[in-house]
């Protein structure tokens, strides 16, 4: 097996510093860092920066490299109700068909490296395909719940039988998550980098949280014991996402949306039922699937400075900062503060005794602060 299973719900992230992602529900980043993929409401394409879609085609299932090269798109056909077969199309980032392919399984997982696709079903078939045709058929014991093709092209391989463990997340990193179900139920988050973890509880989903960065040097996952995390949530962890150089994460609950930085929440978006997230490169921009909506959000780096005496506020006087862009924008906001210098000296009279600003002692040449 290289999971999770239904139990306790997340309500903390971590972060190892050191892939693509399949849901119903998904948006992954492409290349030019101002588009992403998206699978939701039965369609897949692209969208922009505005949220916009660019192109869709049907689909359930998408997948794609580490930097976005191509999409791979799975496709329930049907008769009517019944279930036919699943055709596999691999695209280009602008929505032109490469090649496609017919397998008669009922996808639950599936990705790419733009060379060839792997798709697998809950029977335990694995087919991979290139250039239109069925490259190698595999057939497992048990259901395959997650794929992915590492750096090196290796294909992981995430199987498993829920009632006993499995693995239901893999990444083109090498890491790996497996729920195992005991009398002490937990999860082994095995690294490549960082070695095996065991972590108390269970996942709330087939798809565990988790996300590794593009250059593999980040790995965040969701945890269900006392582990100091990098940020504590409010409420349940249901997605997360890593920028591409691991500098900004992205994670949901059923109710908000957070962008830490830092190891710190740096802002946040009212966005209910977030089912998948992802993050341009630089991770300044976000795109995020709900069940009604897929939504863009751009993100500034600002400084936030304090103007005129910052200890006015023990005068009683409360100072005001200066913020830009507008407030009615979300942005990722560094809070640095500073206390500006006097460049002209103030005349030379004794100061007030009530609570001052500034203390100022005067010679016969100037007055200092």
């Amino acid at each position: 097996m290289v999971g999770s299973l239904h139990g306790v719900m997340p309500r903390t992230v971590v972060l190892a510093f050191l892939a693509a992602a399949v849901a119903l529900a998904a948006v992954l980043p492409t290349e030019s860092g101002d588009v992403f993929y998206f699978a939701s409401g039965g369609q897949a394409g692209a969208v922009n920066a505005f949220g916009q879609r660019l192109w869709s085609v049907p689909g359930q299932l998408i997948a794609s490299n580490a930097m976005g090269f191509c999409l791979a798109v799975a496709s329930a056909l049907y008769n009517g109700t019944a279930f036919l077969e699943t055709a596999v199309t691999l695209y280009t980032p602008d929505g032109r068909p490469l090649w496609s392919a017919v397998v008669g399984i009922n996808a639950t997982a599936l990705a790419t490296n733009c060379v060839e696709t792997a798709v697998g079903d809950i029977d335990g078939s694995l087919y991979v395909l290139k250039d239109g045709k069925v490259a190698s058929r595999q057939k497992y014991n048990s259901p395959v719940f997650a794929l992915a093709y590492t750096v090196n092209g290796t294909l992981l391989v995430g199987t498993g039988d829920p009632a006993s463990g499995f693995t239901a997340y893999v990444d083109r990193c090498g890491n790996s998550i497996t729920a195992v179900k005991t009398d002490a139920p937990y999860l082994i988050v095995n690294s490549t980098k960082f070695g095996v973890k065991y972590r108390g509880g269970l996942a709330p989903m087939l798809k565990p949280p988790a996300a590794a960065s593009q250059d593999c040097r980040a790995f965040v996952y969701a945890v269900y014991d006392n582990t100091t995390p990098l940020v504590k949530l409010p409420l349940p962890v249901i997605a997360v996402a890593v920028s591409g150089v691991g500098r900004t994460i992205a994670t949901a609950t059923a109710e908000r949306l957070y962008i830490i930085r830092g190891g710190k929440i740096a802002a946040e978006l009212d966005a209910p039922v977030t089912r998948s997230i992802a993050l341009s490169w630089d991770g300044l921009m976000l795109a995020y699937t709900s069940d009604a909506a897929i939504g863009v959000q751009r993100f500034r780096l600002v400084n936030i400075t304090a103007t005129g005496c910052p200890c006015r506020l023990g005068c009683g006087q409360a100072a005001s900062p200066t913020r830009s862009p507008p407030s009615h924008t979300y942005q990722l906001t560094l809070q640095r503060y500073s206390r500006p210098r006097r460049r002209t000296a103030p005349s030379c009279r004794p100061p007030t005794r009530r609570r001052p600003c500034l203390k100022l002692s005067c010679n016969t040449a100037r007055c200092t602060p």
